[in-house]
């Protein structure tokens, strides 16, 4: 079960589908034994494009337990990824920094000298 949880949250990390999925997930949560009976009519077919084993699928999906193991897996996915663009945009701040200090600033003219621009 703990690979097929995994498995889905690699599928839906390499498509960049965290957030949508996490609002699909949390809205039929309550209804996921009933969803996986007519999933294995409906969207098992499907789930072959995407290289899929529909049987470990749905049977996963079909406790509620694991949809709340996908859910925080999904959502700690989504906050290493947010950490990780954070620093990156911190790295680029303070290389911006740097590069405006070593280039040789312009005294300012005409309004510019009163607005911060």
């Amino acid at each position: 079960m703990e690979a097929t949880i995994e498995k889905i949250a690699k599928l839906i990390d390499k498509y960049d589908l965290e957030p949508a999925a996490i609002l699909f997930f949390e809205s039929v949560k309550p209804v996921t034994p009933m969803g996986a009976a007519l999933s294995r009519v409906f969207v098992a077919p499907w789930l072959h494009l995407f290289g899929v084993n529909t049987r470990h699928v749905i049977n996963t999906l079909e406790e509620p337990k694991n949809v709340e193991k996908l859910l925080k897996r999904l959502e700690q996915r989504e906050e290493e990824k947010r950490k990780a663009r954070k620093e990156a945009k911190t790295e680029e701040k303070k290389e911006t920094v740097q590069e405006k200090g070593e280039a040789e600033t312009k005294p300012k003219t005409g309004l510019r000298r009163f607005l911060p621009l």
